[in-house]
C-alpha cells in the first residue's frame, strides 16, 4: 500500500524520489509578472471527480472577469482546454491536483495524492495520483503551457465557447477560499452573509 502523504510528512513537503522518479505535492511554475496559460485535460479516471487547483499571489483573468488568488478547473464543468491570463506579484503559479469523492469536499495531498511532472518551464505534462493508495499516476493527466501575454488567441468561430459558472465557497483546509468553476450560478456565502450572486465566466474550448 502506497501512502505518499506519509512520505511527504517525512520530507516536510519537499519532492521525494520514488522508483527513480521525482514525486511532488505541487507543481510550481515560474511565470513572471504576467503570462497566458493553456491547460488541457488529457486523461481522467472515472472513479472520482478530478480537478486542477491553480494558485498565485495575484489574480486570474478569464474573458475580462477577475478571480483573486485561486481557481479550480473541475473535469465535469471546465472545457477540455482552458485559456486564461495570470498576473502574479511573485512570479509563481502553483498547480496541484484535487478530487471530490462525491461528498462535495475538495481534497488534495491525502493518502496516495501526489504528482509527477514532465517537460520544461513553458510546456509540461502533469501525471497525478488521487487519494487511492496506489502509484499508477493516471487518475488525472493534463498538459500546461505557459506563454507571454497575447501569445494565445481564442477561437471566434462561434462553436468554441463553454459557459462556466464560478461558485465561491469555503473549502475545509483551504486558505484562502478558492473560486471553483462549478455548475451553480450562486453559492452559499460564509454564515451571516446570505447568498452571493456571481457572474458567469466564459472559457474557450479549443478542439
Amino acid at each position: 500500500m502506497i501512502i505518499f502523504q506519509d512520505m511527504f510528512m517525512e520530507s516536510r513537503g519537499k519532492p521525494i524520489e520514488y522508483n527513480g522518479r521525482t514525486v511532488q505535492m505541487v507543481d510550481k511554475v515560474s511565470i513572471g509578472d504576467a503570462a497566458d496559460v493553456r491547460i488541457r485535460f488529457e486523461h481522467i479516471s472515472p472513479k472520482w471527480k478530478q480537478g486542477i487547483n491553480l494558485t498565485t499571489k495575484g489574480h486570474f483573468v478569464v474573458n475580462g472577469d477577475r478571480f483573486d488568488k485561486s481557481i479550480v478547473l473541475w473535469q465535469d464543468t471546465a472545457p477540455v482546454t482552458s485559456e486564461f491570463r495570470v498576473n502574479s506579484s511573485d512570479g509563481l503559479l502553483s498547480v496541484k491536483n484535487v478530487w471530490d469523492m462525491g461528498d462535495g469536499v475538495m481534497q488534495s495531498w491525502r493518502g496516495g495524492g501526489a504528482m509527477m511532472v514532465e517537460g520544461d518551464a513553458e510546456s509540461r505534462r502533469d501525471l497525478c495520483n488521487d487519494g487511492e493508495f496506489d502509484d499508477d499516476f493516471d487518475d488525472l493527466i493534463f498538459t500546461l503551457e505557459i506563454g507571454q501575454p497575447s501569445n494565445f488567441t481564442q477561437r471566434a468561430d462561434g462553436n468554441s465557447q463553454a459557459v462556466i459558472y464560478p461558485a465561491l465557497r469555503l473549502v475545509s483546509g483551504a486558505l484562502p477560499p478558492v473560486v471553483e468553476w462549478g455548475s451553480r450560478p450562486w453559492s452559499k456565502a460564509p454564515t451571516g452573509l446570505g447568498r452571493c450572486p456571481l457572474r458567469a465566466a466564459f472559457l474557450t474550448l479549443a478542439i
